[in-house]
């Protein structure tokens, strides 16, 4: 991300971190730059919810935008907002019902309301920046328009709601993503800022990402699918299961794996065989059998092309 809008971050955050404090002073009785004053305000009353001072502080009257303080590290507390956090630098660890979430450069997890959660690690190098987004405008804007998606329709329902997992977390986005991110921060800080362009960013920005999560969720399930049939599945079966055609599902699988139908087979077959060599007293010709080769000899050709080592020097060494 640019240096730039890094910089507005830090510039704005010292702004509004006195009004800030001014008010949770005048509320509640904290200071809100002492740790060990919000740890105690928060033990006389743990189910306090953070109210939505930040985003009647910000930049924008549905999004807030600021850098994670290491004063609220190991701050269990929950808000009625939702939240996004992005690692900019560094690894952190987002702890959630007491889940424990690695996050690494790149990475995204987003928290639903009432979410009980803590930053356990973040120190001095890492970058946590921290999108929150109020009630209203993820339940009439970006939730509206996404459940119109047909490519998203019912799954929406199953994630980012009060009665389900309180969390979605996102690793190994693409640069699209990066870039989504960036536009947001830009436009958030931009003079010229546009209420209509900050929404339709973050909507791209979450289509995108439940796009994603919706296509590795089936990634999943194909996954699962080809490890429990592996000694019949074919490349027809498996796609008459998905409702797919083959040719459409070979590239399915190639665009997500980096692979043919063939050769992930293989590597699954191989992988599981390795199993049953160190965990199990099966023959090599009754292994070869369970994971689909009939013909012994193959499976000991592509098992030593694989790992340099028969089956019986395999189980030997492991």
């Amino acid at each position: 991300m640019k240096e730039s809008i890094i910089q507005k971050i830090f510039d704005l955050d010292n702004e509004h971190i006195q009004l800030l404090n001014q008010k949770a002073m005048e509320l509640y009785g904290v200071d809100m730059t002492d740790a060990e004053s919000i740890h105690a305000f928060l033990r006389n009353i743990p189910n306090f919810q953070l109210p939505n001072l930040y985003l009647q502080l910000g930049n924008s009257r549905d999004i807030y935008i600021s850098h994670h303080s290491l004063v609220f590290n190991h701050l269990e507390h929950s808000h009625d907002f939702f939240e996004m956090v992005y690692v900019e630098k560094g690894t952190v660890v987002d702890r959630i019902d007491g889940h424990d979430i690695v996050l690494n450069r790149g990475d995204i997890c987003i928290h639903n309301p009432n979410a009980k959660h803590e930053i356990a690690s973040c120190g001095e190098e890492d970058l946590l920046l921290n999108i929150l987004i109020s009630r209203e405008t993820f339940q009439g804007f970006v939730f509206h328009n996404i459940i119109r998606d047909k490519g998203l329709e019912g799954f929406f329902d199953e994630v980012l709601q009060d009665n389900s997992p309180n969390y979605l977390e996102f690793h190994h986005l693409s640069a699209q993503i990066d870039s989504l991110v960036e536009m947001l921060f830009e436009e958030y800080y931009s003079e010229q800022k546009s209420e209509m362009m900050l929404n339709a960013t973050l909507l791209l920005l979450f289509g995108n990402l439940l796009r994603l999560y919706h296509e590795n969720k089936k990634s999943d399930e194909v996954f699962e699918y080809l490890n429990a049939h592996l000694a019949e599945v074919t490349l027809e079966s498996a796609a008459a299961y998905f409702r797919y055609h083959p040719k459409y599902f070979s590239a399915l699988l190639k665009k997500k794996t980096g692979k043919s139908f063939k050769a992930l087979l293989i590597e699954l077959r191989l992988r599981r065989a390795t199993y049953y060599l160190k965990y199990t007293d099966l023959s090599v010709e009754e292994i070869a059998d369970s994971i689909g080769y009939k013909d012994a000899s193959s499976f000991y050709a592509k098992f030593q092309n694989a790992y340099h080592l028969t089956p019986n020097q395999y189980r030997l060494k492991n």
